[in-house]
């Protein structure tokens, strides 16, 4: 306990401004959250009550949550930094824990004196990823219920809408961007390099999660009847392609056909346009993705982590 104890406030003394950083932003992004979802809450309330066909209760009954025009821009705002907010905790929280120690030389000391640099890493690096996973998850939490206010029709468990924002993903990723950012503070031994460093592949951690949607589970044709957005809401479009006789062709000659499209005259060729198709993954398949694109980031965390590792065992201090 002793240990433990000592090694939280060794954490609080090397990094006490970035995790006062961190805690100021998952305040004010879970206490906005919580405020949008009270007054969501309250006009819904009072939607249904009046079970009226008129803005702000029309978009019931049409899109599944309400025309809130006044709280749209606030609303983009913390849904925003809800998505951002596991990857710059990540980096902050991550580059500092060793780039500060290598920079400053006093590794040099350290880990000479540690009972093995293996001890020494996870005294370090526990409490912050500790104190980081409560911040990330609270943020985490106030954007599940953003979310079940924002959309009161459906289940937040059976609808893609938000996300990344909300639930267990945020809460993984904040894990692996954080590891992956300790791992470039090692290898650059700079503070400022290797945060800018670190936020470009934590953008490409993000761009790379956000492609990979259609790959954890698979995805089925949209309906192409579908004509109002409560009719799909939940759903999350993947992917689009292009079909024409029964063959799939490329986007490029799917392109081509559509620029030969006269939209205002007649044209012998307007049989010839192709058919697109959206693939799509239905809401009811929210569990099986998040479990399993969770499992694959937390996966690749710990390989990361493995790597980090080896690494502070070879490297020298100085």
């Amino acid at each position: 306990m002793t240990a433990t104890r000592r090694a939280f406030l060794l954490a609080w003394r090397l990094q006490r401004w970035e995790i006062v950083a961190v805690a100021i932003a998952a305040g004010a992004l879970s206490l906005v959250a919580l405020q949008l979802a009270f007054r969501f809450d309250e006009l819904v309330a009072g939607c249904r009550a009046a079970a009226v066909m008129v803005a702000p209760c029309g978009g019931l009954d049409f899109a599944g949550t309400i025309y809130d025009t006044a709280n749209q821009e606030k609303l983009y705002l913390v849904r925003q930094g809800l998505a951002v907010f596991p990857f710059a905790a990540g980096v902050l929280l991550g580059v500092p824990l060793l780039a500060r120690e290598l920079e400053h030389g006093t590794a040099q000391l350290a880990w000479p004196l540690a009972r093995s640099r293996a001890r020494w890493l996870a005294l370090r690096l526990l409490p912050v990823v500790l104190i980081g996973l409560v911040l990330v998850t609270a943020a985490a939490i106030a954007g599940q219920v953003l979310a079940r206010s924002e959309w009161p029709v459906i289940s937040p468990d059976a609808n893609f809408e938000g996300y990344g924002e909300r639930g267990i993903p945020p809460v993984a990723r904040f894990g692996v961007v954080f590891v992956a950012s300790a791992l470039v503070a090692l290898w650059i031994g700079r503070q400022l390099p290797a945060l800018l460093v670190a936020g470009i592949l934590a953008g490409a951690i993000g761009t790379g999660l956000s492609i990979a949607h259609g790959s954890w589970v698979e995805p089925v044709e949209g309906n192409p009847e579908v004509f109002q957005p409560i009719d799909s809401l939940g759903d999350m479009n993947v992917d689009v392609r292009y079909r024409l006789n029964g063959n799939w062709i490329s986007d490029e000659e799917a392109g081509d056909r559509f620029s030969t499209f006269d939209l205002e005259g007649d044209n012998p060729n307007a049989a010839e346009l192709p058919e697109q198709v959206i693939y799509v993954l239905h809401g009811e398949r929210y569990p099986e993705v998040v479990v399993r694109e969770s499992a694959a980031v937390v996966a690749g965390g710990l390989g990361l982590l493995l790597l980090l590792l080896l690494m502070v065992q070879r490297r020298r201090p100085g």
